[in-house]
């Protein structure tokens, strides 16, 4: 298969995922933001598959740049779009940037704001 089949396949998983997805109901493991962000992040085969999915970190931005794009679209419906998509993202950030170097770009972007004003 074409990396460009994958990776339409792969951002067409998410999407049902997202869209799936219970967000009225996080109490069982399965239905949960940590069982969502696997779904995205965590390289996992989607729904069956019997072909190996593109890893998602060798497609981050598109991936990120799609997860915005459904947390801001008027075609779906759903104020909680936008607050899930932040805490998916928030996470991934934790995940890659070390929580310390994170805090000092936090800190350092702050600053520079402030500094505009």
């Amino acid at each position: 298969m074409p990396s460009s089949d994958k990776n339409v396949n792969l951002i067409l998983s998410i999407l049902e995922d997202l869209d799936s997805h219970v967000f009225e109901r996080m109490d069982s493991s399965s239905n949960s933001l940590d069982a969502l962000y696997s779904k995205i992040f965590g390289g996992q085969q989607h729904h069956g598959s019997s072909a190996t999915v593109v890893a998602p970190e060798a497609m981050e931005a598109t991936v990120v740049g799609m997860l915005c794009e459904w947390a801001t679209t008027c075609k779906r419906s759903g104020e909680h779009r936008a607050f899930v998509v932040a805490k998916l993202l928030e996470r991934r950030q934790l995940e890659i940037v070390p929580e310390p170097m994170a805090v000092g770009k936090t800190k350092q972007s702050l600053i520079s704001l402030k500094g505009h004003h």
